[in-house]
């Protein structure tokens, strides 16, 4: 008898202990990302191949600095998804700006192959006197 009641003791602690730190993860993750209010990413590709990428970050709040910190462009091989190049600000000057809230910006890519589909996974930064916000923002295909 002992020994059942030990046990079920045993398992509310670790039930409580569970839930205990599962949401704490989650209010971490919701204060890491207060920053950006919201951050979209589209990929088109035109007629020639070339792609273009257009991306829109909004900020709860003027940002010291705010923008893109890289842009992964990622082609399908018929398997999975490989890295074929990676674009941050020291490539292009103006992913990132400062004293705004919200920010523009639109990049084109020539890539290696035209007949496969490619996708942008976008990284997003906002940074103020209080800390830094990141968002990553995976593009439909093309």
């Amino acid at each position: 008898m002992f020994h059942r009641k030990a046990v079920r003791i045993l398992v509310v602690i670790w039930a409580v202990v569970l839930i205990v730190c599962n949401v704490s993860a989650s209010a971490a993750d919701h204060r890491a990302s207060l920053k950006i209010g919201y951050a979209t990413a589209t990929l088109s590709k035109d007629r020639y191949g070339d792609l273009s990428i257009a991306c829109h970050i909004k900020a709860n709040g003027v940002m010291d600095t705010i923008g893109v910190s890289s842009i992964r462009i990622e082609r399908y091989n018929g398997s999975k998804w490989i890295r074929e190049g990676t674009l941050t600000d020291n490539d292009l000057p103006g992913l990132l700006t400062s004293n705004r809230s919200l920010y523009d910006v639109a990049v084109s890519y020539s890539p290696q192959y035209s007949d496969v589909s490619y996708r942008a996974v976008v990284s997003f930064y906002a940074e103020d006197s209080d800390g830094v916000s990141t968002k990553s923002v995976t593009t439909k295909s093309v």
